[in-house]
C-alpha cells in the first residue's frame, strides 16, 4: 500500500500544496527546510523534495543537521593533574557517552590547568567506582607508565601502543560500554548508518586517524547537512591537545574511522 502524495498548508492563507508525489511507506515526512519539504528516513537518508517525485530522489540523498546533548570531557585537562591521559582517549570517549544517561551522578575533580575549573567527570575516567554489578578497580599505567589507574582507564587500556605504553583495547571499550548498561553496536558504519544511529538519539565513539595521529578515539555527537560530523573531540579542537574540542566538525576523510561503536 502506497500513499500517493504529499501536501503541506500554510497556516496564515490555508492554502494547501502538494510538495512530493508517489511517497512510499519508506519515507516519511521529516521536516520543512525554508519553503522545501524534507522527506527521508534513517535508513535511506533525507532529501529536499519540492516538485519532485519521490522516485526519482534514490540516491540524490542529502541531509538534514542533527545535534545530540552530550558532555565535554578532555582527556588532558579533565582529569586529574597527576595523570598523564595522553594514553585515554578510549576511556575519556566512553564516559562522554555514559555520563548523564547510564552513569547520572557527578564523580568530580577540581583540575589547575589549563586554568583552575571543576571536572565534573574527570574521576570516572581515573578513580574507582562501581554500577550496574560491577567494580571498575582494574589498575594500569598513565602514557608516562606513572601510578596506577582505575576507573574507565583501567578497564579500557593495556600496553598496546608503539613503545609498550598503554592505549585503548577495542573489545575493553564495548565490555566497558557494555558493562555501564549502554545497547552498544560495534562494527564498520557507514556514514548513512552513523547518521540513522545519531538520528536515534545514540553516540557513535570512532576509532581512526584523525588527521595524522597513529591512532585515536572520540565521540560523533551529531551531522551537518553538508555531510561533516559534529565530534566532541577528546583532545582538542583539530586532535592538537590543545583545550576546547567540543563540537567540533569534521569530515568522514579527516576522522578515517577503522571501528566504531554506537550506544
Amino acid at each position: 500500500m502506497q500513499q500517493t502524495r504529499v501536501y503541506v498548508q500554510d497556516l496564515a492563507t490555508h492554502k494547501a500544496s502538494r510538495v512530493v508525489e508517489g511517497l512510499s511507506f519508506n519515507y516519511a515526512l521529516t521536516g520543512i527546510d525554508g519553503a522545501e519539504a524534507v522527506i527521508g528516513s534513517p535508513a535511506k537518508g533525507y532529501v529536499k523534495a519540492s516538485g519532485l517525485r519521490a522516485a526519482s530522489l534514490d540516491g540524490e540523498v542529502t541531509t538534514m543537521g542533527r545535534l545530540n546533548r552530550a558532555e565535554y570531557i578532555h582527556q588532558l585537562w579533565d582529569t586529574r593533574n597527576e595523570f598523564n591521559g595522553n594514553s585515554s582517549c578510549g576511556p575519556t570517549s566512553a564516559v562522554i557517552d555514559l555520563v548523564t544517561y547510564q552513569l547520572t551522578n557527578e564523580f568530580g575533580v577540581q583540575v589547575p590547568q589549563p586554568t583552575s575549573h571543576y571536572s565534573k567527570w574527570g574521576r570516572y575516567i581515573t578513580d574507582e567506582f562501581s554500577n550496574r554489578g560491577t567494580t571498575f578497580n582494574r589498575t594500569m599505567n598513565d602514557w608516562d607508565r606513572v601510578g596506577n589507574w582505575k576507573g574507565a582507564h583501567g578497564w579500557i587500556t593495556g600496553y598496546y601502543c608503539p613503545g609498550n605504553r598503554p592505549c585503548a583495547s577495542w573489545e575493553s571499550e564495548r565490555d566497558f560500554l557494555a558493562r555501564n548498561g549502554a545497547a552498544a553496536q560495534q562494527g564498520n558504519f557507514t556514514p548513512a548508518q552513523v547518521r540513522a544511529f545519531l538520528d536515534q538519539g545514540k553516540f557513535v565513539i570512532m576509532s581512526g586517524t584523525w588527521g595524522s595521529t597513529s591512532g585515536h578515539l572520540s565521540v560523533v555527537i551529531g551531522y551537518h547537512d553538508n555531510g561533516s560530523f559534529y565530534v566532541h573531540d577528546t583532545y582538542g579542537a583539530g586532535t592538537d591537545g590543545s583545550y576546547d574540542g567540543a563540537n567540533q566538525l569534521y569530515t568522514w576523510n579527516y576522522i578515517a574511522p577503522a571501528q566504531m561503536w554506537a550506544a
